[in-house]
């Protein structure tokens, strides 16, 4: 992917009331939380959600939570990011 990284245009991101330009996307914070170790092989499910919307003005403030559990919704890890979107 990093070959023809320049090659094709920046995906753009579409939900409900979300429409964002990737290629003007800067990342602003990241937090990963571990509760404990987790096995090495497995399967799991990942649940992600948009937590806060902050409008500035000319750009926006998006916080996201993912949460990934096993099959029996134990806590593997979870993260929490924003990013800095220009409109």
């Amino acid at each position: 992917m990093a070959a023809t990284l320049h090659e094709t245009g920046p995906p753009k991101v579409k939900f409900p009331g979300i429409d964002i330009d990737l290629g003007k996307v800067r990342h602003a914070s990241e937090e990963v939380t571990v509760p404990g170790p987790f096995p090495a092989s497995g399967s799991a499910r990942s649940v992600t959600r948009f937590t806060e919307i902050w409008d500035k003005g000319k750009a926006a403030v998006i916080v996201s939570e993912t949460r990934v559990t096993d099959l029996d919704c134990k806590p593997l890890w979870s993260t929490r990011r924003s990013i800095f979107a220009p409109r």
